[in-house]
C-alpha cells in the first residue's frame, strides 16, 4: 500500500462533497485519518490570543463507499449509551500523534526493509512513549489503537531477527539515511560512546572517555540538523577508533555535502584540525585553555548577545595562520567556575598559583572555525551540539534496556538504528512544540501524556468511537496535527 493512500481524499469522497455543496450545503470538508474518511463543519472564529482568525473544526459524521454507494452515518447525538456486548478500549493519541509526525519515514523504511519495516517501526514508536524491552514491546504495542492498519510480528523473538537483520544490512541503513535527510544550513557531526559489559561485541573494546571510565566502551557517530537538531544518522564504530579520521569516513557513507563537525575540547589538536582541513570539511571546536589562540582574540565589553537569559559577550579575530577565532564570556559561567576553585583552594586540593593562572579565562570559551560568520551563529550552533548530546543519552537508556539482546555487533547496530528511529520522529515533535510557542511550558513528555488520554472503544459489532479530553483537543488544535477523527462529545 502507498503510503499517501492512507491519507488523501478518495475521488468517491471529493463528488460526495461537490454534490452535498451543490445542494447548498455550506462549510462541509472531509478529512482522512488511518483509510477513514470523516466529514467535518469547519468555520472560523476570533482568537484573542493570537489577534486573528482561527480555524474551528466540528466533527458531523463518516463516510463509507458500500458496494459502490457512498454512505453518510451522522455523529451520534450521545455515544455514551452504547449497544450492550465487549468492548475494547485503547490509547490512540500518542500512536497517532507519532505517526503524523514520522511523516515519510515509514515510506523509505518499507522501500529499504521491505520485510521487517512494519515491526521497525512500531517498535520505535513504542519506545518514543516509553523505553521498554524487547520482552515487553508486544503489550506495549498492545495498548494502542494500530495506526495504518499494520499488524507486525511483536514477539520477544520476532523482535530479534528482525534487529540482527536490519543491522546487517548497512547499505539499506546507508540508503535511508540519504532517503530522510532534512534540508537546511547543513548537518552537526559528533562523537560519544557507550559503555558494554558484553563479552560478545566484536565493537566493544577499550578506549578514551572524558569520564575516564575503564569499561569496554563502543563509539557511536551521529549527525544531526544544524537547524533543528533532528538526527540524521548514526554509525556504531570500534571503542577504541576516536579521531577524526573516523568521522570522515562516515561522512563518505553518507555522500552529503554541508557538514560541519561541532566537537567538543577533546577532540581540538592541530593535526586533528590539519585533516579536517584535508577532508574538506567545515569544524567549529573549542581550543582548550592553555592554547596560544587566547592571545589572539578579544571580546569587547560592548558587543554581546543574549542566549537563555545571559548576556554573552564576544569577539572575532583572523588567526595568524588563517582560521576564524571567536571568543565567548559568560559572566555568570565565570563567577561559577571560580567559586568552584575558591571551594578547591580552601580544601586544599588546588595550589593558589593554579587558581591564579587558570583565573583569567574562566567563563571564557575560544572556538576555532573555518567559517566566517557571525559570532552569534557560530556561539548557537555550539549550542545546537548541546541538542545531540542530550539525544545520545535518551539513546543509551534504550541500549542499555536491551543489553542482554545485543550478543553480536548486527544486533547492536539493528538496536541502535531502532533508537535512531525513535530519536527522529521525537525530534520532529519537539520542533511542532517549538514552532507553537509551547517549548518554554511544554515537553514533549507533557504532550504525550496529553495525548494519551484519547481513547478508541472498539464494541463488538466493530463500530468504533473516540473519546477526547476537550484539554486534549485544544492542545492538539494549537499544535495544528487535528489528528483525532472525532472531537470531543
Amino acid at each position: 500500500m502507498e503510503y499517501m493512500s492512507e491519507f488523501t481524499i478518495a475521488d468517491w469522497a471529493k463528488e460526495w462533497l461537490e454534490e452535498e455543496r451543490r445542494k447548498g450545503a455550506k462549510c462541509l470538508e472531509v478529512k482522512v485519518s488511518n483509510g477513514n474518511h470523516y466529514v467535518y463543519s469547519s468555520t472560523t472564529e476570533y482568537d484573542q490570543s493570537k489577534k486573528g482568525a482561527r480555524k474551528k473544526s466540528t466533527y458531523v459524521g463518516t463516510l463509507k463507499l458500500l458496494k459502490g454507494e457512498v454512505v453518510f452515518s451522522p455523529k451520534k447525538k450521545n455515544n455514551r449509551h452504547r449497544e450492550p456486548g465487549l468492548r475494547t478500549i485503547r490509547e490512540t493519541g500518542p500512536m497517532r500523534l507519532l505517526d503524523k509526525c514520522a511523516g515519510e519515514i515509514p515510506t523509505y523504511l518499507e522501500r529499504r526493509f521491505p520485510t521487517d519495516w512494519d515491526s521497525a517501526y512500531a517498535l520505535s514508536l513504542v519506545r518514543c512513549v516509553r523505553q521498554v524491552p524487547l520482552k515487553s514491546a508486544n503489550a506495549a504495542w498492545e495498548k494502542y489503537e494500530p495506526v495504518r492498519t499494520i499488524l507486525p510480528p511483536m514477539s520477544e523473538k520476532s523482535l530479534s531477527g528482525v534487529l540482527e537483520r536490519i543491522g546487517s544490512d548497512r547499505e539499506a541503513q546507508a540508503l535511508f539515511f540519504r532517503d530522510t535527510l532534512p534540508e537546511g544550513d547543513g548537518m552537526a557531526f559528533d562523537l560519544t560512546e557507550f559503555f558494554s559489559t558484553s563479552g560478545e561485541l566484536s565493537l566493544a573494546e577499550k578506549g578514551h572517555n572524558p569520564e575516564h571510565d575503564d569499561r569496554k566502551q563502543v563509539n557511536i557517530a551521529m549527525a544531526c540538523s544544524i537547524d533543528t537538531g533532528e538526527p540524521s544518522y548514526v554509525r556504531a564504530l570500534p571503542g577504541s577508533v576516536r579521531d577524526v579520521k573516523s568521522l570522515c569516513a562516515c561522512l563518505k557513507e553518507m555522500r552529503v555535502e554541508g557538514l560541519v563537525l561541532v566537537a567538543d575540547r577533546g577532540l581540538y589538536s592541530e593535526s586533528n584540525l590539519r585533516h579536517i582541513s584535508d577532508s574538506e570539511m567545515e569544524y567549529a571546536i573549542p581550543v582548550k585553555r592553555n592554547s596560544a589562540y587566547y592571545e589572539q582574540v578579544e571580546a569587547g565589553d560592548t558587543d554581546f548577545f543574549f542566549w537563555s537569559e545571559k548576556v554573552i559577550k564576544f569577539g572575532k579575530a583572523t588567526a595568524s595562520d588563517g582560521r576564524f577565532l571567536y571568543r565567548f564570556v559568560n559572566d555568570e559561567m565565570r563567577m561559577s567556575e571560580e567559586r568552584n576553585l575558591l571551594r578547591r583552594v580552601k580544601e586544599g586540593t588546588l595550589d593558589i598559583g593554579d587558581y591564579e593562572k587558570a583565573r583569567p579565562r574562566l567563563g571564557n570559551m575560544v572556538v576555532v572555525s573555518s567559517l566566517d560568520r557571525d559570532p552569534e551563529w557560530v556561539y548557537r550552533l555550539y549550542k545546537r551540539r548541546d541538542r545531540i548530546e542530550k539525544r545520545f543519552r535518551t539513546l543509551f537508556s534504550v541500549l542499555e534496556s536491551d543489553a542482554t539482546y545485543m550478543r553480536d555487533d548486527d544486533r547492536l547496530r539493528g538496536h541502535l538504528f531502532v533508537a535512531f528511529l525513535s530519536l527522529k520522529i521525537v525530534s520532529r515533535l519537539e520542533a511542532r512544540i517549538r514552532d507553537a510557542g509551547l517549548l518554554g511550558d511544554t515537553s514533549v513528555e507533557d504532550v504525550l501524556l496529553a495525548y494519551s488520554k484519547a481513547y478508541a472503544v472498539s464494541t463488538e459489532g466493530g463500530d468504533v468511537d473516540y473519546e477526547v479530553p476537550a484539554k486534549t483537543e485544544e492542545l492538539d488544535s494549537k499544535l495544528g496535527f487535528n489528528i483525532f477523527p472525532i472531537l470531543r462529545s
